[in-house]
């Protein structure tokens, strides 16, 4: 039954990454992997079951990375990594941004767990910046909410990304390494000279 359940996951998947959930049935996902809609129904009473199934295993594989990371040292150098690992999540993981606003519309348990996960990214990048500004790989913020600010704009760029770039390019060409980029680009004017240093040499450039 794991094994079914397991196949039904990585079908479901798939599937609302290269369609979109709005053209995924539980036809389509039982023609895809050729059972029966009742085979199906036994383990999933409607799409909205998988994909917040998916969803809840998304948040999973983040928090882990993120656990690992407030656990190490949080350096620029592992806080480039941690974002890196966030892009790949979000590719993986891709319909959830992609189809978001039906997804939160349509679903308030996803709904209520992304707010309150935005606020714990939050919390985490706000103490990361202070680390950054104890090591002085960062400048102390010149005017009031500044860094708070900065984490609403860092914000869009890592959820929204997908649907700002799908419109000029096919989503099988985006790339998670180039999103690290833009992100960590964002905190660029931020950084110190010792920082400016350490981004320099993390980036090769």
């Amino acid at each position: 039954m794991k094994k079914r359940k397991k196949h039904i996951l990585e079908a479901g998947l798939e599937l609302y990454n290269t369609l979109g959930i709005t053209n995924v049935s539980q036809r389509t996902i039982s023609d895809f992997l050729k059972i029966s809609p009742g085979n199906l129904t036994y383990h999933y009473k409607k799409k909205e079951d998988i994909y917040r199934v998916l969803y809840f295993e998304f948040v999973g594989q983040v928090q882990e990375k993120t656990r690992l990371f407030l656990n190490g040292k949080r350096d620029l150098k592992s806080f480039a990594n941690l974002i890196e690992e966030w892009f790949f999540y979000i590719y993986k993981y891709r319909f959830i941004f992609l189809d978001f606003s039906t997804i939160i519309r349509t679903d308030p348990t996803i709904k209520e767990n992304y707010l309150a996960l935005v606020e714990v990214r939050k919390s985490i990048f706000l103490k990361t910046v202070n680390e950054l500004i104890n090591q002085k790989s960062m400048r102390p913020q010149e005017v009031p909410h500044e860094y708070e600010l900065l984490y609403k704009r860092l914000h869009i760029v890592s959820d929204f990304f997908l649907n700002a770039n799908v419109m000029d390019r096919k989503i099988e060409k985006l790339n998670h390494t180039e999103h690290k980029e833009l992100f960590f680009y964002a905190l660029f004017p931020y950084l110190t000279t010792k920082g400016k240093k350490e981004f320099l040499k993390l980036f090769a450039l």
